[in-house]
């Protein structure tokens, strides 16, 4: 994937409005440093890997851009596509596909361990259960993510991703997740993105799902 080139990248999340948001977790403890293996998200993603080919489904989204005393409101209609290990592709109405190939570069659960070199946290809680901290760099030099830090639980509960872009961007996203044919795959997706004096707010949700093995 060819590298944006960084004058673009202020229209590129101005004009694509791509988001992602964050809930709020407190930072854990030192305690175990498990392996992506361990982690039962990413168990799973492995084990029913071979099983899924790939998917598709439509995408809608909605939401706001801020600056200063302007405000756009915005809704978008397009498509994900995945295919297995790291395959991401989305294209939305009225973006330039090269926009929206940032959305492919952030990546999604399924694709992050073959996007992301990571260090994992594990700290379990008083009630008994094990939150996870994940520090991940690109594993490709030309991304224009500096970092991604997610944390999860055990349960089913939303996914808390922050990414930190090279150029002072920075990406929250609370990803909530859904079980289509025994795959988990992504159902919601609330989303903010700061940084040179934009506040941009995106909530998108994904339609019906088509899988293919």
């Amino acid at each position: 994937m060819k590298s944006i080139g960084r004058g673009g990248r202020a229209g590129l999340f101005a004009l694509s409005v791509i988001a992602t948001a964050s809930s709020t977790y407190a930072s854990p403890l030192a305690g175990d440093q498990p392996n992506l293996a361990s982690i039962p998200l990413f168990a799973q993603f492995a084990s029913d890997g071979p099983l899924l080919h790939g998917y598709k489904a439509p995408v809608q989204m909605t939401g706001s851009l801020h600056k200063f005393f302007f405000s756009i409101h915005f809704r978008r209609e397009g498509e994900i596509s995945y295919v297995r290990p790291d395959s991401l592709d989305f294209s939305l109405d009225a973006v330039p596909q090269q926009y929206s190939s940032m959305l492919a570069q952030l990546g999604t659960p399924r694709t992050w361990p073959y996007l992301y070199e990571f260090e994992c946290v594990k700290n379990v809680g008083a009630d008994g259960t094990a939150m996870y901290e994940l520090r991940g760099v690109p594993k490709s030099p030309s991304s224009d993510v500096d970092h991604l830090v997610v944390r999860m639980s055990d349960g089913s509960g939303p996914i808390d991703a922050q990414w930190t872009l090279k150029d002072g961007w920075v990406v929250h996203s609370t990803i909530h997740m859904e079980s289509v044919g025994n795959f988990l795959v992504p159902k919601e997706e609330n989303s903010d993105i700061t940084g040179h004096g934009f506040n941009i707010h995106s909530d998108m949700t994904y339609g019906n799902y088509v899988l293919s093995s």
